[in-house]
């Protein structure tokens, strides 16, 4: 009579024992295998699609500006104009380099209207010769050694007049660095002639603060989160000064709405950085 299985392993211990042993061993190597293979999440976390960059460069440091305080401290990749010949020019400029923020030249520029000492120091005007043009421009960024670029501080005359916006491509140029064209003129010629000679260039998109309302401030930037999402990048100038403080307030109260339109913040030379 044909014995079963099951009574054959009963009546041999060692049998028995063998198939214990398996057993042993192929738990702790399915234990082992759980331990090495790490929990996966019941609903995988995915980066948000990022739909368009944005820089936002601030005007106007050099003069211990209200609001500079809380543009350092807003832990976004700001790039900071700082205006040269000023009082504070050189210890803002270390103190924001040392703080890891990008930093641009904002080189005062004649302008159709507004005041002269408006301008500061220093400013290129359309009466200066070539040379004088080209001497205020390398002692102003001798000023600020970590500019990577020069954008203009009003302007709106001399970003029209060839003689100084040669001066200012050329010394773009020369140090490559890019230019930014704050646009205060629509007959500005400043990057278009600036991409004509291979310099990295851009145009501002939006004021985010020609008015110094809190509430006013945070539709530009919208308007900003538009452009970008619209055109893939785009370029916002705000200031330090008397709408500083609310500037840098709507920035921080906006930050989320930024990132949940899937727009990335960053520095100016990064935006630029296909071109």
């Amino acid at each position: 009579m044909k014995q079963h299985p099951t009574i054959l392993v009963l009546r041999h211990p060692v049998y028995s024992l063998a198939l214990f042993l398996l057993a042993v061993l192929l738990l702790l190597a399915g234990a082992k295998h759980s331990a090495e293979q790490p929990e996966q999440p019941k609903h995988p976390i995915t980066a948000p699609t990022v739909s368009g960059e944005i820089a936002i460069v601030i005007d106007d440091f050099g003069i211990d500006n209200p609001g500079t305080q809380q543009m350092l401290e807003l832990g976004v990749p700001i790039t900071a104009a700082i205006m040269p010949n000023l009082l504070y020019s050189q210890q803002e400029a270390d103190l924001i380099h040392n703080l890891g923020y990008e930093i641009i030249l904002h080189m005062p520029i004649e302008a159709k209207n507004g005041r002269p000492e408006w301008l500061g120091p220093g400013a290129l005007t359309t009466n200066l010769s070539p040379q004088e043009l080209r001497v205020r421009l390398n002692n102003s960024l001798e000023q600020i050694p970590y500019a990577v670029g020069i954008s203009n501080h009003m302007g709106s005359k001399g970003t029209e007049n060839p003689n100084i916006v040669e001066a200012l491509v050329e010394t773009a140029k020369e140090h490559n660095l890019l230019i930014l064209d704050s646009k205060t003129s629509e007959s500005t010629i400043l990057a278009q002639q600036a991409k004509k000679a291979g310099v990295k260039s851009g145009t501002r998109d939006v004021f985010l603060d020609n008015s110094a309302d809190l509430n006013a401030i945070k539709k530009q930037i919208k308007l900003l989160i538009a452009k970008a999402k619209t055109s893939g990048k785009a370029i916002g100038i705000g200031h330090v000064g008397p709408q500083g403080p609310n500037t840098a307030r709507a920035i921080k109260e906006m930050l989320p709405e930024i990132k949940a339109q899937g727009i990335k913040i960053v520095p100016l030379s990064e935006l630029l950085r296909s071109q």
